[in-house]
Formats: structure tokens, sequence, C-alpha cells
């Protein structure tokens, strides 16, 4: 290599970490409309911040392993595990992609901005004119957070929903009843109803979505998933309640196809995590299935089963407005939660 090339790679390089610095230093972060005094560090457009930001916002608990290089997050709910130079994170013993590996600098351990969304919800928005990152996370501060949160969601993201297609599917139905509960409640029924509320808290949102079945009426599996791929859809949700011989079985299970794409599993995670942080349901993780609804389906598609009718107490909630509601809510913001993503 000729002192000449030398002179010029080391040149470019002083020039690229000129520009690197400039734009992570004008970045500013805004959480919960909260000015974060953090430096962020941008990397081939991907945002990192240092996890004390966690710590201190969302009153998480960190414990770092220097000889693994681990940081370990325990916050409500979830506990998450990061591994500086990987681009995965493990939450609640459920592998999540990262869109950049973790770091360290200058004595900080830096996580990726998208990550936040992932664990906590909400969205990350970004304003070229002030060089402003914005996250609204679904942590409640005070009621102007709430109604800013409701105006962006109203005014910003009413004209992207329209043109999304969601398939919601209530399990079973007419003559097939599903699982029936210790006391004699169907999971038809039960489908059914918090399918429909799903069905129309996506319609009030903004989104394109219909229903594959009325109430008392009965399809075939694939008919289901032909409904889907005829429209066609972008997204599919099948709507279940679950059973176990053994009654003292508990909890939220969500699968996709064995097969399906990375995409498939963020969407199958996104809708788990926001249910059970709602309900307080035991989660049951992501599971693998050969379920026709999933296998017929040529877009992301995922099959929820929402609690145990075969629990005396998961029976009875599944019965409650409130608890179905818990439900809904988790599956909307979960659906949301993968498309800001």
């Amino acid at each position: 290599m000729t002192i000449k090339y030398k002179v010029l790679v080391i040149l470019l390089a002083i020039i690229i970490l000129f520009s690197f610095s400039v734009e992570a230093k004008e970045a500013k972060l805004i959480i919960d409309g909260q000015r974060i005094k953090t430096n962020l560090i941008i990397i081939n457009g991907r945002t990192l911040v240092p996890a004390e930001v966690i710590s201190k916002h969302f009153g998480a608990k960190l414990n770092w392993d220097s000889r693994r290089q681990e940081l370990r997050i325990d916050s409500k709910n979830l506990t998450a595990k990061l591994t500086v130079g990987s681009n995965q994170a493990v939450v609640n013993s459920i592998t999540v992609p990262l869109q950049t590996k973790v770091r360290v600098s200058n004595g900080k351990v830096l996580v990726p901005l998208r990550f936040l969304p992932k664990i906590y919800g909400g969205n990350l928005a970004w304003k070229g004119s002030t060089k402003t990152i914005y996250y609204h996370s679904n942590r409640i501060t005070n009621i102007s957070g709430v109604m800013a949160s409701s105006l962006t969601s109203n005014s910003e993201n009413y004209h992207w929903k329209k043109s999304k297609r969601i398939v919601i599917d209530p399990g079973h139905g007419g003559e097939s009843p599903g699982a029936i509960g210790h006391s004699g409640v169907e999971e038809k029924r039960v489908n059914y109803q918090i399918a429909s509320r799903v069905y129309q808290q996506l319609k009030e949102e903004g989104f394109q979505v219909i229903l594959t079945r009325e109430q008392g009426q009965d399809l075939p599996l694939l008919q289901r998933s032909a409904i889907s791929n005829d429209w066609p859809a972008d997204m599919f949700i099948s709507i279940h309640a679950d059973y176990n011989y053994r009654s003292w079985i508990t909890g939220t299970t969500t699968y996709a196809h064995w097969n399906a794409s990375k995409n498939n599993w963020a969407l199958a995670w996104y809708v788990q995590d926001e249910i059970v942080k709602r309900t307080g349901t035991d989660s049951n993780g992501l599971k693998a299935a050969n379920f026709a609804v999933l296998r017929g389906n040529n877009v992301p598609a995922i099959l929820v089963e929402t609690a145990f009718l075969s629990n005396p107490k998961e029976e009875y909630l599944l019965t409650t407005p409130a608890f179905q509601q818990k439900i809904v809510e988790g599956v909307v913001a979960g659906i949301k939660r993968y498309y800001y993503n």
C-alpha cells in the first residue's frame, strides 16, 4: 500500500467519523413528552441509546455481567437479556431480532432505540426539521400525554392504516363448539365475542378489516385462509380459547406456522406480549404449529389461544366483558407494534 493511498484511507475515516459525531450530537430524544438528556449514537442510520435511559425513564433494574458482556433488564412483567455484539435479545425467554448490534462505548452499554417499542410498546417518530426522535410508549403518564398520543394517532396515522387489510378469524362456530369449559361455556361464543370486538376497534382505528364468519356460522378451515388470500389481506389473526385435561394449567399462547417468516414471528410476539401485559395471564410463549389456517395463508398469520376454558378461573374471566376488552386491546396494540416496527 503506497503512502498516498494510506493517507487517503485515513482522511476518509476522519471524514466519516466527523460526520457521524455531528449527526449524533445534533439529534434529540423525547420520550413521552420529556426531553432526555443523553448522547445518542447513530450508526448506519440506526440510533442507539445508553441503557441507563431505560432505567431512569421506565424504572427498570439493570444488571451488567462484564464477564459475559451481557446486560439484564428487569422491568414489570418482563426480563430482557442483551449481549454485546449480538443483534438478538431474549425477552421473557423469547428471541427478539434487533436492527443493529448491542455495543459498549465509553463504559456505557448502548442498545438500539427501536428495542424500546418491542418491550414497552408505543411508536417512534422522526422529525427531520428539528432532528428530534419522539418515542410515545404505552405507559400512561398524564392526561396531556394521552391526548397527545391520541391526536398523533388520529391525524398522522389514519391514512396509512387505511391501506392495511386485516382478517380476524373467530375460531369454530355453528355446529363446531370448540372447547367446552367446566361450567359449559362454549369456545365458539367466546371466540366470536372477542373477535367481533377486535374487528370493531380496528375499524374505528382506521384499518380495513373483515371477519371470516358471522355469529352462529361455521366455516371450513381452508375457506378461512382462502378469504385471507383472495382479498388479499396483509395479516390474519385467528382467535381461540385453550383447553387441557389438567385444569390447573393457565395462560396465553400464540402460534405461528413452523415455517413462518421472521416478520410473522414478530407479529406473534407483539400480540402475545401485549395481551399478557394487559390481562396478567401467564405467558406460555410462542409455539410452532401446522394448523390449516396458518399453513394455508400467504401472509403473516397467527392463532391466539387467549386463556384456558378448562381452568375454572380463566373460564369465568373469558365470559366477562372487562377481561375480553383487555384481550382486545392487547391484540390491537400488538398489531400496531408490528406495523410501527
